[in-house]
């Protein structure tokens, strides 16, 4: 019986790394989401990824007391937002600084990828420049296929979060940790494993719903 004690810590373990890494990638979608309506705003990224991320600093308030769990709410959000402060990583991997270089105009003193009348951006994106109350810059591309591609891709937001995650289980976690680190050459996750964390990375697509402001 207690030789298999390791494996059961382990197999749990695993499972709450499993619950994790699912909790994990809702919150990328919700980033993607959040950030997709909001201009690619990295605020509003992290943002909704901490508030998706709320439910696992959540417990169990007594059943019909509502101002014990609007408490736990709250300091649960709290600690979310501070998780995804401290231990966490968001990246914009779309659109790219190619795409932000050949698409962007200049709107309201801002330059941004345009979201409105994309139809009709399509239709023209492989001629020559074109106005929409403000200048468009000239398309270099080859082929109207190639054009209209790169179009869609400067319209779809594309968020690759990664969330240092704790290990609770005494002697299975500490293991995984350091199996992980030793086959683990990323380098922005050595700061995960620095703080004794498993970095837990996912990535979450959506389609631009406003004008991607470039930065």
């Amino acid at each position: 019986m207690l030789a298999m004690f390791p494996m059961l810590l382990g197999m749990l373990q695993v499972a709450l790394l499993l619950i994790a890494n699912h909790q994990v990638d809702l919150a990328a979608m919700m980033a993607a989401r959040a950030g997709a309506t909001e201009g690619g705003s990295t605020t509003a990224i992290r943002v909704a990824f901490a508030n998706a991320l709320t439910p696992m600093f959540l417990h169990s308030a007594q059943r019909g007391n509502a101002n014990a769990l609007a408490s736990q709410l709250i300091e649960a959000r709290a600690r979310a937002l501070g998780e995804v402060m401290i231990f966490g990583q968001i990246r914009l991997l779309s659109p790219s600084q190619e795409a932000r270089r050949t698409w962007a105009i200049e709107r309201d003193g801002q330059q941004v990828i345009p979201n409105d009348s994309l139809p009709m951006r399509l239709r023209v994106s492989g001629g020559a420049s074109r106005s929409d109350g403000d200048r468009d810059r000239d398309r270099d591309t080859d082929t109207d296929t190639d054009a209209r591609s790169t179009l869609l891709e400067a319209n779809t937001l594309e968020v690759e979060a990664t969330w240092c995650h704790p290990l609770i289980v005494p002697l299975a976690g500490p293991l995984l940790i350091a199996a992980t680190r030793w086959l683990d050459d990323e380098p922005l996750h050595q700061l995960c494993y620095a703080a004794d964390r498993l970095p837990i990375r996912s990535r979450g697509i959506a389609p631009m719903q406003s004008d991607f402001i470039v930065e």
